[in-house]
Protein backbone atom coordinates (compact mmCIF):
# COMPACT_ATOMS: atom_id res chain seq x y z
CA UNK A 1 0.00 0.00 0.00
CA UNK A 2 3.27 2.28 0.86
CA UNK A 3 4.45 1.50 -2.71
CA UNK A 4 1.15 2.80 -4.34
CA UNK A 5 1.15 5.63 -2.56
CA UNK A 6 4.56 6.60 -3.19
CA UNK A 7 3.97 6.03 -6.72
CA UNK A 8 0.88 8.34 -6.42
CA UNK A 9 2.96 11.05 -4.68
CA UNK A 10 5.81 10.52 -7.52
CA UNK A 11 3.34 10.77 -10.14
CA UNK A 12 2.10 13.68 -9.16
CA UNK A 13 5.47 15.60 -8.61
CA UNK A 14 5.72 14.22 -12.20
CA UNK A 15 2.55 15.66 -12.84
CA UNK A 16 2.80 19.23 -11.13
CA UNK A 17 6.73 19.30 -13.07
CA UNK A 18 5.54 18.54 -16.48
CA UNK A 19 2.89 21.31 -15.68
CA UNK A 20 4.86 24.05 -14.83
CA UNK A 21 7.62 23.51 -17.50
CA UNK A 22 4.86 23.04 -20.33
CA UNK A 23 2.26 25.55 -18.91
CA UNK A 24 1.83 27.74 -21.23
CA UNK A 25 2.22 25.18 -24.52
CA UNK A 26 -1.11 24.82 -26.19
CA UNK A 27 -2.48 27.32 -23.47
CA UNK A 28 -5.21 29.57 -25.20
CA UNK A 29 -6.80 32.78 -23.76
CA UNK A 30 -9.11 35.04 -24.81
CA UNK A 31 -12.08 37.45 -23.97
CA UNK A 32 -14.92 39.68 -25.81
CA UNK A 33 -18.21 41.51 -24.99
CA UNK A 34 -21.82 40.27 -25.25
CA UNK A 35 -22.25 43.31 -27.13
CA UNK A 36 -20.57 45.95 -29.31
CA UNK A 37 -22.36 48.96 -29.10
CA UNK A 38 -24.26 49.78 -25.16
CA UNK A 39 -25.87 52.77 -23.60
CA UNK A 40 -24.90 54.34 -20.40
CA UNK A 41 -25.87 51.83 -17.75
CA UNK A 42 -26.55 49.30 -19.98
CA UNK A 43 -26.01 45.66 -18.76
CA UNK A 44 -23.65 43.54 -21.10
CA UNK A 45 -21.16 40.81 -20.38
CA UNK A 46 -17.96 40.12 -20.19
CA UNK A 47 -16.60 36.78 -21.81
CA UNK A 48 -13.51 34.78 -21.14
CA UNK A 49 -12.38 31.76 -22.50
CA UNK A 50 -9.56 29.63 -21.23
CA UNK A 51 -8.56 26.70 -23.19
CA UNK A 52 -5.82 24.43 -22.33
CA UNK A 53 -5.52 21.97 -25.23
CA UNK A 54 -2.71 19.35 -23.79
CA UNK A 55 -2.61 15.90 -22.14
CA UNK A 56 -1.75 16.91 -18.77
CA UNK A 57 -3.05 19.52 -16.55
CA UNK A 58 -1.99 22.86 -15.33
CA UNK A 59 -2.35 22.72 -11.12
CA UNK A 60 -2.15 26.44 -11.14
CA UNK A 61 -3.55 29.23 -13.08
CA UNK A 62 -3.66 32.80 -12.39
CA UNK A 63 -5.57 35.60 -14.37
CA UNK A 64 -4.75 39.51 -14.15
CA UNK A 65 -6.88 40.78 -16.96
CA UNK A 66 -6.96 45.14 -17.27
CA UNK A 67 -10.67 46.76 -17.44
CA UNK A 68 -11.27 49.93 -17.69
CA UNK A 69 -12.40 51.99 -14.37
CA UNK A 70 -15.47 53.05 -15.89
CA UNK A 71 -16.93 49.57 -15.83
CA UNK A 72 -18.84 48.66 -13.33
CA UNK A 73 -19.38 45.20 -12.41
CA UNK A 74 -23.33 44.02 -11.18
CA UNK A 75 -22.40 41.38 -8.96
CA UNK A 76 -19.92 41.35 -6.27
CA UNK A 77 -17.03 43.97 -5.52
CA UNK A 78 -15.68 46.63 -8.01
CA UNK A 79 -12.22 46.46 -9.25
CA UNK A 80 -9.84 49.06 -9.72
CA UNK A 81 -8.36 48.33 -13.11
CA UNK A 82 -7.39 44.63 -12.80
CA UNK A 83 -9.62 41.68 -12.34
CA UNK A 84 -8.00 38.43 -11.01
CA UNK A 85 -9.06 34.38 -11.60
CA UNK A 86 -7.50 31.69 -9.82
CA UNK A 87 -8.08 28.15 -11.40
CA UNK A 88 -6.71 25.29 -12.39
CA UNK A 89 -7.60 23.78 -15.79
CA UNK A 90 -7.79 19.75 -16.69
CA UNK A 91 -6.79 18.38 -19.68
CA UNK A 92 -8.44 19.65 -22.73
CA UNK A 93 -10.54 21.85 -20.68
CA UNK A 94 -12.33 24.95 -22.09
CA UNK A 95 -13.53 26.82 -18.84
CA UNK A 96 -15.81 29.81 -19.86
CA UNK A 97 -16.92 32.60 -17.69
CA UNK A 98 -18.96 35.40 -17.96
CA UNK A 99 -19.14 38.43 -15.78
CA UNK A 100 -22.01 41.39 -15.96
CA UNK A 101 -21.08 44.78 -16.06
CA UNK A 102 -22.46 47.93 -17.16
CA UNK A 103 -20.49 51.46 -18.33
CA UNK A 104 -20.72 54.96 -16.63
CA UNK A 105 -19.28 56.72 -19.25
CA UNK A 106 -19.48 57.39 -22.65
CA UNK A 107 -16.47 56.28 -25.10
CA UNK A 108 -14.82 53.43 -27.22
CA UNK A 109 -13.06 50.62 -24.41
CA UNK A 110 -10.73 48.20 -25.40
CA UNK A 111 -9.62 44.93 -23.43
CA UNK A 112 -5.60 43.55 -23.43
CA UNK A 113 -2.77 43.05 -22.13
CA UNK A 114 -3.77 39.82 -20.38
CA UNK A 115 -1.18 39.03 -17.66
CA UNK A 116 -1.72 34.75 -17.20
CA UNK A 117 0.72 32.95 -14.13
CA UNK A 118 1.28 29.81 -14.00
CA UNK A 119 3.05 27.58 -11.78
CA UNK A 120 3.17 24.67 -8.89
CA UNK A 121 -0.15 23.33 -7.37
CA UNK A 122 0.57 25.45 -4.63
CA UNK A 123 1.27 28.56 -6.29
CA UNK A 124 5.19 28.86 -5.13
CA UNK A 125 6.80 28.85 -8.16
CA UNK A 126 5.40 30.65 -10.81
CA UNK A 127 6.12 31.64 -14.56
CA UNK A 128 4.10 34.85 -16.47
CA UNK A 129 3.42 35.48 -19.91
CA UNK A 130 1.34 38.06 -21.13
CA UNK A 131 -1.50 37.21 -23.79
CA UNK A 132 -2.52 39.41 -26.61
CA UNK A 133 -6.35 39.80 -26.41
CA UNK A 134 -8.79 42.46 -27.91
CA UNK A 135 -12.42 43.49 -27.39
CA UNK A 136 -13.94 46.47 -28.24
CA UNK A 137 -17.21 47.60 -27.26
CA UNK A 138 -18.40 51.49 -27.64
CA UNK A 139 -20.47 53.15 -25.23
CA UNK A 140 -23.12 56.19 -26.89
CA UNK A 141 -23.42 59.17 -25.53
CA UNK A 142 -26.79 60.14 -23.27
CA UNK A 143 -29.20 62.31 -24.29
CA UNK A 144 -29.74 65.61 -23.94
CA UNK A 145 -32.98 67.86 -22.94
CA UNK A 146 -33.21 70.12 -25.67
CA UNK A 147 -35.24 72.34 -23.17
CA UNK A 148 -32.50 73.32 -21.54
CA UNK A 149 -31.52 75.59 -24.61
CA UNK A 150 -32.64 78.89 -24.95
CA UNK A 151 -33.39 81.16 -28.32
CA UNK A 152 -31.04 84.29 -28.44
CA UNK A 153 -32.26 87.70 -29.93
CA UNK A 154 -35.40 87.86 -31.10
CA UNK A 155 -36.70 84.35 -31.35
CA UNK A 156 -38.66 83.30 -27.81
CA UNK A 157 -40.25 79.95 -26.75
CA UNK A 158 -38.84 76.72 -26.46
CA UNK A 159 -36.44 74.68 -28.82
CA UNK A 160 -38.66 73.89 -32.09
CA UNK A 161 -36.63 71.30 -34.16
CA UNK A 162 -39.77 71.73 -36.74
CA UNK A 163 -38.96 75.20 -37.39
CA UNK A 164 -35.25 74.48 -38.70
CA UNK A 165 -36.58 72.49 -41.33
CA UNK A 166 -37.14 74.71 -44.28
CA UNK A 167 -41.25 74.42 -45.04
CA UNK A 168 -42.61 73.28 -48.25
CA UNK A 169 -45.10 76.18 -49.77
CA UNK A 170 -46.60 73.98 -51.99
CA UNK A 171 -47.54 71.76 -49.18
CA UNK A 172 -50.39 73.25 -46.92
CA UNK A 173 -52.12 71.46 -43.66
CA UNK A 174 -53.90 73.69 -42.08
CA UNK A 175 -53.96 76.88 -40.28
CA UNK A 176 -52.29 78.25 -36.69
CA UNK A 177 -52.60 81.44 -35.00
CA UNK A 178 -50.14 84.09 -36.25
CA UNK A 179 -46.73 84.24 -33.92
CA UNK A 180 -45.07 87.32 -35.20
CA UNK A 181 -42.45 85.28 -37.18
CA UNK A 182 -44.54 84.39 -40.19
CA UNK A 183 -44.00 86.55 -43.41
CA UNK A 184 -46.85 88.59 -43.86
CA UNK A 185 -47.67 86.38 -47.42
CA UNK A 186 -48.65 83.40 -44.97
CA UNK A 187 -51.67 85.57 -43.15
CA UNK A 188 -54.97 83.36 -43.89
CA UNK A 189 -57.42 86.77 -44.07
CA UNK A 190 -61.01 85.03 -44.17
CA UNK A 191 -59.89 82.13 -40.99
CA UNK A 192 -58.22 85.80 -39.18
CA UNK A 193 -61.81 87.51 -39.90
CA UNK A 194 -63.55 84.15 -38.62
CA UNK A 195 -61.68 83.97 -35.25
CA UNK A 196 -61.88 87.73 -34.48
CA UNK A 197 -57.30 87.43 -34.61
CA UNK A 198 -54.83 87.00 -37.33
CA UNK A 199 -54.43 83.53 -38.81
CA UNK A 200 -51.61 82.17 -40.89
CA UNK A 201 -51.25 79.09 -43.14
CA UNK A 202 -49.07 76.93 -42.23
CA UNK A 203 -46.77 74.59 -44.61
CA UNK A 204 -45.10 71.01 -43.86
CA UNK A 205 -41.66 70.26 -44.73
CA UNK A 206 -40.97 67.50 -46.87
CA UNK A 207 -38.44 65.04 -47.11
CA UNK A 208 -36.40 66.91 -50.29
CA UNK A 209 -34.71 68.84 -47.50
CA UNK A 210 -32.02 67.81 -45.19
CA UNK A 211 -29.64 69.42 -42.16
CA UNK A 212 -26.16 69.11 -41.45
CA UNK A 213 -24.91 69.23 -37.73
CA UNK A 214 -21.71 70.61 -37.99
CA UNK A 215 -20.03 69.37 -34.31
CA UNK A 216 -16.88 71.11 -32.77
CA UNK A 217 -15.24 69.21 -30.02
CA UNK A 218 -12.36 72.59 -29.78
CA UNK A 219 -12.72 74.67 -26.73
CA UNK A 220 -9.31 76.90 -27.23
CA UNK A 221 -6.66 77.21 -29.25
CA UNK A 222 -4.20 75.71 -29.06
CA UNK A 223 -6.89 73.04 -28.33
CA UNK A 224 -4.77 70.89 -25.93
CA UNK A 225 -3.76 74.27 -24.23
CA UNK A 226 -6.85 73.89 -21.91
CA UNK A 227 -9.69 71.02 -22.91
CA UNK A 228 -13.34 71.67 -21.11
CA UNK A 229 -14.42 67.98 -21.05
CA UNK A 230 -17.75 68.68 -19.57
CA UNK A 231 -18.54 70.91 -22.26
CA UNK A 232 -17.25 68.35 -25.01
CA UNK A 233 -19.74 66.31 -23.72
CA UNK A 234 -22.63 67.81 -23.52
CA UNK A 235 -22.26 69.14 -27.06
CA UNK A 236 -21.76 65.69 -28.03
CA UNK A 237 -25.04 64.59 -25.95
CA UNK A 238 -26.92 67.58 -27.75
CA UNK A 239 -25.96 66.21 -30.94
CA UNK A 240 -27.22 63.05 -29.72
CA UNK A 241 -30.58 64.20 -28.92
CA UNK A 242 -30.82 65.96 -32.61
CA UNK A 243 -30.18 63.16 -34.31
CA UNK A 244 -33.00 61.37 -32.80
CA UNK A 245 -35.18 64.38 -33.06
CA UNK A 246 -34.77 64.36 -36.57
CA UNK A 247 -35.04 60.05 -36.87
CA UNK A 248 -38.37 60.42 -35.64
CA UNK A 249 -39.48 63.22 -38.11
CA UNK A 250 -37.81 61.86 -40.95
CA UNK A 251 -36.18 64.21 -42.33
CA UNK A 252 -32.84 62.96 -43.99
CA UNK A 253 -29.75 64.70 -40.98
CA UNK A 254 -25.61 63.88 -41.97
CA UNK A 255 -22.83 64.86 -39.56
CA UNK A 256 -19.42 66.43 -39.33
CA UNK A 257 -16.79 66.79 -36.92
CA UNK A 258 -13.34 67.83 -36.79
CA UNK A 259 -12.94 65.05 -34.56
CA UNK A 260 -9.70 63.02 -34.20
CA UNK A 261 -11.76 59.77 -33.68
CA UNK A 262 -14.62 59.87 -36.18
CA UNK A 263 -15.51 56.57 -37.31
CA UNK A 264 -14.59 56.03 -40.76
CA UNK A 265 -14.39 59.46 -42.37
CA UNK A 266 -14.99 63.12 -41.24
CA UNK A 267 -18.56 63.35 -42.82
CA UNK A 268 -21.14 61.30 -42.31
CA UNK A 269 -23.64 62.32 -45.86
CA UNK A 270 -27.47 62.85 -45.20
CA UNK A 271 -29.63 59.66 -44.67
CA UNK A 272 -32.30 58.36 -42.83
CA UNK A 273 -33.02 55.02 -40.65
CA UNK A 274 -31.87 52.73 -37.84
CA UNK A 275 -28.20 51.85 -39.70
CA UNK A 276 -27.87 55.35 -40.32
CA UNK A 277 -28.92 56.59 -37.12
CA UNK A 278 -26.61 53.60 -34.98
CA UNK A 279 -23.40 54.99 -37.46
CA UNK A 280 -23.69 58.60 -36.75
CA UNK A 281 -23.99 57.48 -32.72
CA UNK A 282 -21.49 54.81 -32.74
CA UNK A 283 -19.36 58.11 -33.96
CA UNK A 284 -20.44 60.13 -31.21
CA UNK A 285 -19.62 57.41 -28.79
CA UNK A 286 -16.14 56.97 -30.41
CA UNK A 287 -15.11 60.58 -30.04
CA UNK A 288 -12.10 61.66 -27.85
CA UNK A 289 -10.86 65.00 -27.13
CA UNK A 290 -8.87 64.87 -29.62
CA UNK A 291 -9.01 67.12 -33.00
CA UNK A 292 -7.80 66.59 -36.41
CA UNK A 293 -7.98 70.32 -37.90
CA UNK A 294 -9.36 73.67 -36.55
CA UNK A 295 -13.35 73.63 -36.51
CA UNK A 296 -12.86 76.88 -38.84
CA UNK A 297 -11.72 74.70 -41.27
CA UNK A 298 -14.83 72.24 -40.95
CA UNK A 299 -17.43 74.87 -42.07
CA UNK A 300 -14.75 76.75 -44.84
CA UNK A 301 -15.35 73.61 -46.85
CA UNK A 302 -18.02 74.12 -48.69
CA UNK A 303 -20.18 70.38 -48.71
CA UNK A 304 -20.97 69.13 -52.14
CA UNK A 305 -24.26 67.72 -50.68
CA UNK A 306 -27.06 70.21 -50.96
CA UNK A 307 -28.38 70.74 -47.64
CA UNK A 308 -31.03 72.97 -46.69
CA UNK A 309 -30.03 73.71 -43.23
CA UNK A 310 -26.87 73.22 -41.81
CA UNK A 311 -26.48 73.25 -37.58
CA UNK A 312 -23.51 74.12 -35.58
CA UNK A 313 -23.13 73.13 -32.19
CA UNK A 314 -19.97 74.28 -30.76
CA UNK A 315 -19.02 75.08 -26.77
CA UNK A 316 -17.75 78.40 -27.41
CA UNK A 317 -17.55 80.69 -30.44
CA UNK A 318 -13.83 81.60 -30.55
CA UNK A 319 -13.10 84.63 -32.67
CA UNK A 320 -11.58 82.43 -35.68
CA UNK A 321 -15.21 81.07 -36.20
CA UNK A 322 -17.39 84.28 -36.40
CA UNK A 323 -16.72 84.94 -40.40
CA UNK A 324 -17.04 81.10 -41.38
CA UNK A 325 -19.90 80.58 -38.89
CA UNK A 326 -21.13 84.50 -40.80
CA UNK A 327 -20.60 83.15 -44.06
CA UNK A 328 -22.50 79.97 -43.85
CA UNK A 329 -25.76 82.41 -44.37
CA UNK A 330 -24.47 82.39 -47.92
CA UNK A 331 -24.81 78.49 -48.62
CA UNK A 332 -27.61 77.28 -46.77
CA UNK A 333 -31.40 78.11 -46.53
CA UNK A 334 -30.93 78.32 -42.89
CA UNK A 335 -28.44 78.19 -40.29
CA UNK A 336 -28.91 77.53 -36.73
CA UNK A 337 -26.50 78.34 -34.14
CA UNK A 338 -26.22 76.05 -30.19
CA UNK A 339 -23.55 77.07 -28.44
CA UNK A 340 -22.85 76.65 -24.54
CA UNK A 341 -20.69 79.98 -24.31
CA UNK A 342 -22.49 83.34 -25.02
CA UNK A 343 -18.92 84.86 -26.24
CA UNK A 344 -18.91 86.22 -29.66
CA UNK A 345 -22.45 86.26 -29.70
CA UNK A 346 -23.35 89.61 -30.55
CA UNK A 347 -21.04 89.29 -33.72
CA UNK A 348 -23.12 86.94 -35.74
CA UNK A 349 -25.28 87.63 -38.00
CA UNK A 350 -29.44 88.10 -37.25
CA UNK A 351 -29.54 85.48 -40.16
CA UNK A 352 -28.77 82.91 -37.82
CA UNK A 353 -31.07 81.38 -35.38
CA UNK A 354 -29.00 81.03 -32.20
CA UNK A 355 -29.70 79.07 -29.06
CA UNK A 356 -27.51 78.75 -26.34
CA UNK A 357 -27.84 77.18 -22.95
CA UNK A 358 -29.55 78.64 -20.07
CA UNK A 359 -29.68 78.35 -16.57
Amino acid sequence: MFIWLFILILLGIYINFLSKKNAFKKLFYSVKFSKEIVEIDEEFEIISIIENKKIYPITYLNINQEYPEEFKFIEGNNFKGIFKTKMSVLPFQRVKRSFRVSCLKRGRYILKNAEITCGDLFGFETMTQFYESFAEIVALPKSYSLKRLTPYGSYTGDISVKRWIIEDPLVNIGIKEYTGREPLKQIHWPSSLKHQKIMVKEYDFTTDNNLLIALNIETCKPFWQKIDGDAIERCISITRSLVDEFESLKVPYGLISNAQNFLNSTLHNPGLGLNHRLKILESLGRIDYSIFCPFEDIIKTKNSIKNTTIVVITPIILDEYVSPINNLTKFYQKVVLITLNTNNIEKLTKQIEIYFEGE
